[in-house]
């Protein structure tokens, strides 16, 4: 009966060494994983502040143009129109141009906001990635030491039953 209690240890304690490893491992692909996931989450994240960036210089462009634009067609009304672009219709021209350029400024520190919000965003993802990795790999480790414990508490249990009737 020593003899089958001795082989019953050997091949509980063989079978939950292996539970243990397979979850060890699994935890470990799950940390990985984790950590590809968070990488590729904060790329992402940050070529859309990169493009919020080209955005932002494209849109300054063409906002330029644009008032620029309105502001000659507001002088070409007044000129059309038989009046001169001293006084009244120059202060307005200027309170116009004024009102433009704190909007444009408006918009610019706006997008900035916007492409700073992404970079913290990637920064946060990449730290919830690693948060992430690091519990798969603690549970990793606990995976194997509470095998061993198991390996351990098992074969012993299967000795006891075989020796001991």
């Amino acid at each position: 009966m020593l003899v089958v209690g001795i082989i019953g240890a050997i091949i509980s304690a063989i079978g939950a060494g292996y539970s243990a490893y397979a979850s060890s491992e699994t935890s470990k692909a799950q940390a990985k994983q984790a950590r590809y996931n968070a990488e590729a989450d904060a790329d992402a994240i940050e070529k859309r502040a990169e493009q919020e960036r080209l955005n932002r210089d494209t849109q300054r462009r063409a906002d330029a143009r644009k008032l620029k634009r309105r502001r000659s067609l507001i002088e070409m009304g007044y000129v059309k129109s038989g009046v001169t672009m001293e006084g009244t219709p120059s202060a307005a021209l200027s309170e116009q141009a004024a009102a433009d350029e704190e909007l444009m400024q408006n918009m610019e520190r706006l997008s900035i906001m916007r492409g700073e919000g992404y970079d913290v965003a990637a920064r946060n993802t990449l730290l919830r990635g690693r948060l992430a990795s690091g519990a798969y790999r603690r549970s990793a480790r606990t995976s194997l030491i509470a095998g061993a414990l198991n390996t351990t508490a098992s074969g012993l249990n299967s000795y006891s039953r075989w020796t001991y009737r």
